[in-house]
Order: structure tokens, then C-alpha cells, then sequence
């Protein structure tokens, strides 16, 4: 192989890597930011007091601060994609589970399960930019993975908002 195909091999493997790190972490925000739009609506018809919906709020934060510092330690050193699958799938299965069981201890259990398991991403992502780009070229792709929380936030917010009024 000449050295220009090992540059666009390179080059072709740092953009799919920073594509895919990009959907990840945006997509996450579907696994995160649902709860909260559908909070309100399931306080009233659960019955919950405002209190208790807070804590669930409260207890996912506080899973997901505990989780960066755990996460970040795991993240550096065990193989990045399936540290990031398991993340990933977990959070989906917990937001499925609240879907079947939307019982106040179980939603409480299994929301600070999901922030637990999305603080798994972050970290890896930092590390495959890390890996894949050479330092002098590490700020662009850092730039672009920025914005894919704001993506996430948009898809979440907008697409779950008109989902729910036409359900």
C-alpha cells in the first residue's frame, strides 16, 4: 500500500469514527431528554407530586456526575466501541423498561440507571478523537462533536414534542 492510500484509509477511518461518535452522542439525547417531556403529563395522571417527579430528575444527574467520574477511569481503558454499545443499549432498555413498568420506584430506579449508563460516551468519544487525529488537527473534529448535543436537544425536544401531539 502507498503511503497516499494509508493517508485517505486514515483519513476515510477519522471521518467515520467522528460521524459516528456524532449520532451516538446525539441520539443519546433521545434516551435522555424524553423522560422530562413526558414527566409532566405522567405526574398528573400517576398521581406523583411534584416533589417526586423532581427527584426523579435529581437522582438521574446525580447518577449520570458519579457515573463521568467512574466512566471516565473504565473509559480509558477498556476497548472503546463496546464500552460505548453497552451504553447505549443499556439506556435503551431502561427507557423501554419505564414504558412497561410506570411505577414511581421503578421509574426512579431505572431513570438513575439511564444516567449511570449514558455517562458512558462522553469520555470514549474524547479518547477516539484523541486516537484517531494527531493533536495539531484535534480541534475541528472537537468542535464538531460539540455540536451534537444541540443536535440532540433539537431532535429530542422538536421531534418528541410533535410525536406526542399526534399520539
Amino acid at each position: 500500500m502507498s503511503e497516499a492510500e494509508k493517508i485517505k484509509k486514515q483519513h476515510t477511518g477519522q471521518k467515520t469514527t467522528l460521524m459516528l461518535c456524532w449520532l451516538a452522542y446525539a441520539f443519546s439525547y433521545l434516551c435522555r431528554t424524553n423522560l422530562s417531556i413526558a414527566l409532566p403529563d405522567m405526574t398528573h395522571q400517576m398521581g406523583w407530586s411534584t416533589a417526586s417527579a423532581g427527584a426523579i430528575g435529581s437522582a438521574f444527574f446525580l447518577s449520570y456526575a458519579v457515573g463521568h467520574l467512574f466512566n471516565g477511569i473504565m473509559g480509558d481503558r477498556l476497548p472503546i466501541k463496546p464500552f460505548m454499545l453497552l451504553g447505549l443499549l443499556g439506556s435503551s432498555v431502561c427507557n423501554l423498561l419505564i414504558g412497561f413498568f410506570p411505577v414511581y420506584q421503578v421509574v426512579l430506579a431505572v431513570w438513575m440507571l439511564n444516567g449511570f449508563l449514558l455517562s458512558t460516551l462522553w469520555g470514549p468519544i474524547i479518547r477516539a478523537i484523541a486516537v484517531w487525529y494527531p493533536p495539531e488537527e484535534r480541534n475541528p473534529p472537537a468542535m464538531v462533536i460539540s455540536f451534537s448535543s444541540l443536535a440532540g436537544y433539537l431532535l429530542s425536544w422538536a421531534g418528541l414534542g410533535v410525536l406526542i401531539q399526534l399520539t
